[in-house]
């Protein structure tokens, strides 16, 4: 985090101030392919779902038909036994493939808090350095005013003196306080 410093320049906050918005710049484009990555985990998870219900189905199938009718009642029996043991290993096999992908899920989702977190802290960072670039311009402007006011005094300090010693005559004078009047 930049601490406000009175020593820095226009130039060196402008510099600040695009080393910054290029920071934030690049931390969104790395959140955009992290939120791509957590929605890619959900795909996965989706993709999984559908393919454990068509390998469940064609096992719901074993027995059926034909073969069933004609081989009786103790083969319906025997391919019910291996469609449940079928059926056992696709939903250990579901079990562990949804372990990994919520593991996979839940790392990216925190690479996506910190990228957010990062964003946060830069975008923080950057409206500090705005603040303190408008402060130290107005400072500039209050001092350049000022040194402009002062060389205004003088020279009307001056104009008074060469009028007085009868080096410019009222109209001469009048119209030059006029003009130093206005650059006030």
């Amino acid at each position: 985090m930049i601490q406000p410093d009175n020593s820095l320049t226009s130039s060196t906050l402008d510099q600040q101030i695009a080393n910054t918005e290029a920071q934030i710049s690049q931390l969104t484009a790395r959140l955009e392919n992290a939120k791509r990555d957590v929605q890619e985990w959900v795909d996965a998870n989706s993709s999984l779902s559908l393919s454990a219900q068509k390998a469940r189905a064609e096992t719901q199938s074993m027995g059926r038909g034909l073969g069933g009718a004609l081989l009786g009642s103790k083969y319906r029996a025997s391919c019910r036994k291996a469609a449940a043991s079928a059926n056992a290993n696709i939903a250990r096999e579901v079990a562990a493939k949804r372990a990994q992908i919520r593991e996979g899920k839940q790392n990216a989702q925190e690479i996506v808090r910190q990228i957010q977190a990062q964003i946060s802290l830069l975008k923080d960072e950057l409206k500090t350095l705005k603040s303190q670039r408008k402060s130290l311009s107005s400072t500039q402007k209050s001092t350049q005013t000022f040194q402009a006011s002062s060389r205004s005094l003088m020279l009307l300090e001056k104009l008074n003196e060469a009028y007085q010693m009868g080096l410019l005559t009222q109209e001469e004078y009048e119209e030059k306080r006029k003009k130093i009047v206005d650059q006030i």
